[in-house]
């Protein structure tokens, strides 16, 4: 039976700014996202029909995930599907940190099955929108601009390979309570530098720039990753939330990822 291997990277955001509430009860946001070379594994090997599910090294809800809600989207967009799929997922994105774990499980199977069922990359995109927030940036991977709710993408130049190293806490933070902290917040916190740049910037290796709306707020919240961004700190010089949290990150030299190439598309 020939298994296909499908990658699910992990991302981080280096640019992130939270704009008011919008009238469908999203937050308009603004975002660079980046890849990096932490990854899930799905190993994806075709049945007579349905959909078979399981996760190693990890704990995900075998009912409710990104996985099987991107399955049951695909087939309610194009039809029943004529083959069924085993997939086996390889757990290694901690959850609730921040850095799209299932956000990119659930595109790396949009790449898998879009060219196949005959989904346009735009279709694919929308579809991906639907699943999650994240979820279109991570169908395309590399250095992407976010921007509306995570449905507007935009592929970038890639920048220059950096080195990215990761700690986080042993308890995740809810994006909910996260967007909470921020809409009772008087204002919302604000960089004097537009997105693009922020982009520029980095292009030109200098990280000063990375900006998160989360960071004060959740550090104000959450003692455990108040601790982590000043020991990341200490050690590395800069250390910045990615996402909602409570990942934190910080670019060094010898940090054990890297930045990665966007994906091919179709």
């Amino acid at each position: 039976m020939r298994v296909h291997i499908m990658k699910a990277p992990a991302k981080i955001n280096l640019f992130l700014e939270v704009k008011g509430r919008r009238e469908d009860g999203y937050h308009e946001i603004r975002s660079i996202v980046q890849t990096i070379s932490l990854m899930d594994y799905l190993k994806i090997s075709y049945i007579e029909n349905g959909l078979q599910f399981e996760c190693r090294n990890g704990t995900v809800d075998p009912e409710n995930n990104t996985i099987t809600r991107t399955f049951l989207a695909i087939e309610k967009k194009v039809g029943k599907l004529p083959f069924g799929l085993k997939i086996v997922l390889h757990k290694n994105i901690p959850v609730s940190a921040g850095l799209g774990g299932g956000s990119s499980d659930a595109a790396a199977l949009i790449r898998f099955l879009a060219p196949r069922v005959g989904l346009s990359l735009n279709d694919a995109l929308a579809l991906a929108a639907e699943i999650g927030s994240d979820v279109p940036a991570l169908v395309l991977g590399g250095t992407v601009l976010m921007e509306g709710r995570g449905d507007k993408v935009t592929a970038l130049k890639p920048l220059p390979e950096m080195h990215v190293e990761l700690s986080w806490p042993d308890a995740g933070v809810s994006t909910k309570d996260a967007y909470g902290w921020l809409d009772e917040s008087s204002q919302l916190p604000e960089t004097g530098l537009s997105i693009m740049d922020c982009y520029n910037r980095l292009q030109s290796n200098d990280i000063s720039c990375i900006f998160n709306s989360f960071q004060e707020v959740v550090k104000s919240k959450v003692k455990k990753v108040e601790d982590l961004l000043d020991s990341m700190h200490a050690k590395y010089g800069n250390a910045h939330l990615t996402g909602s949290g409570g990942c934190v990150y910080s670019i060094t030299p010898g940090g054990r990822y890297r930045f990665l190439p966007p994906f091919e598309t179709w």
